[in-house]
């Protein structure tokens, strides 16, 4: 297999990946936001969520389209490094609520909680998804720009 056609490849699968995740991301905001889930189905949901948000980072950690960025721009590494430092704060925000998820009674204000939690990670999450973009298409804008 051929390199363009390899890393086509991987572009997909980190592509339907992205993909998993959001739509994970938009299942539990649905099942919070009704108020009327099973408890079962919001752990199994937010289990989801986090395995999928661990994959994202660790593709992104290890998938290297960051690390190439620093080696090839070194004046980005402060950005990528809180960029990456954000990783496992946001994972911990996930797994504390997924934890208070399934410890938590349900009642009312059980789920006004697991809202309002929800609601501060996906806010967190959404950040840091902006600024990666922010700052990839800003490199990529430089890269283009400086052929001129």
């Amino acid at each position: 297999m051929a390199a363009g056609e390899w890393d086509h490849e991987l572009f997909k699968v980190i592509k339907r990946k992205n993909e998993e995740l959001y739509d994970s991301i938009e299942a539990v905001r649905l099942l919070v936001a009704g108020r009327s889930y099973e408890k079962l189905d919001l752990e199994k949901t937010m289990d989801e969520l986090h395995d999928l948000l661990e994959l994202h980072f660790e593709i992104e950690e290890r998938g290297g389209y960051l690390a190439d960025l620093v080696k090839n721009e070194p004046r980005y590494e402060a950005r990528v490094g809180t960029l990456l430092s954000e990783h496992r704060a946001l994972l911990e925000q996930c797994e504390k609520l997924r934890l208070l998820v399934r410890s938590g009674v349900e009642s009312p204000a059980f789920q006004t909680r697991i809202e309002s939690d929800f609601h501060k990670f996906l806010s967190r999450f959404l950040a840091h998804e902006h600024a990666e973009h922010q700052l990839l298409q800003g490199a990529f804008s430089d890269d283009i720009g400086s052929g001129d």
